[in-house]
């Protein structure tokens, strides 16, 4: 590839100067091409429910029945001339249950924690780090992947189901119906 003709030509530069070979490609291996990184504090999605038409002719709003955030949402990538890393983690995840009528101790259907607060370590994290051949860092490896995940609670009630079985069973039945068919869409 294009990158390779360029790093072969950097790495012949570089063996044609005078001194320490060693030190020459440590330097090399250090130059940074790219350095990313993204940090989301929360991203939410809340699922709704159709709203009915009311006899006035007017429209009703719709009832959201779940609310999914996802808080702490972080994704890093450097690459180097021999080397290129990428990271991502996520401190908190919840599911909501914004239709059940027992109280707030009954709002969370999914969660990195038994509150609905960020957690104090991290659900997820995954780590990957790549080596070119002639990189000095690589040692052993040409590739090296590491992920952790912490614990995820789950909690509910047959109120929430039945809802979100007819809210499934509704989306389901209008997705399965035929275009030009009559029924509605």
């Amino acid at each position: 590839s294009g990158l390779d003709v360029f790093q072969r030509r950097e790495l012949a530069v570089l063996d044609s100067l005078p001194g320490d070979r060693a030190a020459q490609r440590r330097a090399y291996a250090d130059w940074q091409r790219v350095d990313f990184s993204l940090v989301v504090e929360e991203i939410s999605v809340s699922i709704v429910d159709e709203p009915e038409k009311s006899a006035a002719g007017g429209e009703a709003k719709g009832v959201k029945l779940l609310e999914v955030k996802l808080l702490g949402c972080t994704a890093k990538a450097l690459v180097k001339s021999l080397e290129a890393s990428a990271s991502a983690s996520l401190q908190t995840l919840q599911v909501e249950d914004l239709v059940q009528s027992f109280g707030p101790d009954y709002r969370l259907l999914v969660g990195s924690n038994k509150e609905s607060a960020p957690a104090a370590e991290a659900l997820a994290t995954v780590e990957v780090v790549v080596w070119h051949p002639k990189s000095p860092d690589r040692g052993t490896l040409d590739v090296e992947v590491k992920a952790a995940m912490s614990n995820l609670y789950l909690g509910g009630n047959l109120e929430t189901v039945s809802v979100l079985h007819d809210w499934l069973f509704v989306v389901l039945q209008r997705a399965s119906a035929a275009p030009g068919s009559g029924e509605d869409q």
